[in-house]
């Protein structure tokens, strides 16, 4: 009973995943709502946020909509900022 529990929310969980997280491309607002973002970086109209799970997220148009970035998985990534105007600087966090 207790494996059929933890498959069924494994199978659950990703379920989650795919429907609200997609590899790359465009997020509808309610999954923004939901990313735990830890911080974000401004360069004219461009914002990149980063936060759990190697998470980045940009928008083009002052945050009205936002797109997940195509990245390796990774641990949290805590801060972003921008060196110039194509650079960023982001740091991940410490693990064990």
């Amino acid at each position: 009973m207790r494996l059929a529990i933890a498959a069924a929310t494994l199978v659950a969980a990703a379920a989650f995943a795919t429907e609200f997280l997609p590899e790359a491309g465009p997020l509808p607002p309610t999954t923004m709502q939901r990313l735990l973002v830890v911080d974000a970086a401004r360069a004219g109209n461009r914002l990149v946020a980063v936060g759990d799970r190697g998470y980045i997220v940009t928008s083009d148009d002052n945050g009205a909509t936002w797109k997940r970035a195509k990245v390796p998985a990774s641990p949290l990534l805590t801060s972003v900022r921008f060196i110039d105007d194509k650079r960023l600087e982001m740091t991940p966090g410490l693990t064990r």
